[in-house]
């Protein structure tokens, strides 16, 4: 009788053991992580023409992030149709999925071969079932330089409250664009 239950302990084991193996083996491999930002760079597109950069991933519960950067040229002043559009405007929105932001602001060659960000505004920001406490749009540098992009920030702090108005989250929810001396540009959120 010992010999009889020490056969179907180990055979319970092996059982056990090799569902366990089973299980690890099968297991999905893992979703990958969704990027926080995307980069271009403004020397491949012709800036006399407006364009549209949209940018879309799913995260691993099934959730879209959107991310949409809008380019339209500024029209050209009399007298200098001999010159290249380099001045335009922008407009950068990202969406994930009940909570989004956008903004705009000029973009322009600057003097010294980079690039200037100014007029930001037309903040936008929307949150399903969230109370956004303040919100601004800024430009952190207005003209990038060898070492430091040119950049523009929306921000809007957020807070969600239950039933009982007790705190369930506060954030900040942001999205940036930096441009640097070359051109290339960066969606960050």
């Amino acid at each position: 009788m010992k010999k009889f239950k020490k056969m179907v302990s180990l055979i319970l084991t092996g059982l056990m053991l090799l569902g366990t193996c089973s299980n690890a083996l099968a297991a999905t491999p893992a979703t990958p992580a969704i990027p926080e930002g995307i980069t271009y760079d403004l020397n491949s597109y012709d800036l006399t023409k407006p364009f549209t950069e949209k940018k879309t991933f799913t995260d691993s519960n099934g959730q879209t992030v959107e991310v949409i950067n809008k380019y339209t040229p500024k029209p050209q002043t009399r007298g200098s149709e001999t010159k290249d559009a380099v001045e335009g405007f922008w407009e950068s929105y990202m969406s994930y999925g009940a909570f989004g932001m956008s903004f705009t602001f000029d973009l322009s060659k600057s003097s010294n071969g980079g690039w200037t960000i100014s007029n930001a505004g037309d903040l936008l920001v929307y949150a399903f079932v969230v109370n956004i406490k303040s919100s601004s749009v800024t430009i952190g540098r207005a003209t990038s330089s060898a070492s430091s992009p040119a950049r523009v920030t929306g921000s809007a702090k957020c807070s969600l409250l239950d039933a009982y108005g007790v705190s369930l989250f506060n954030g900040t929810m942001t999205l940036k664009v930096t441009v640097s001396h070359s051109g290339v540009v960066t969606t960050t959120w």
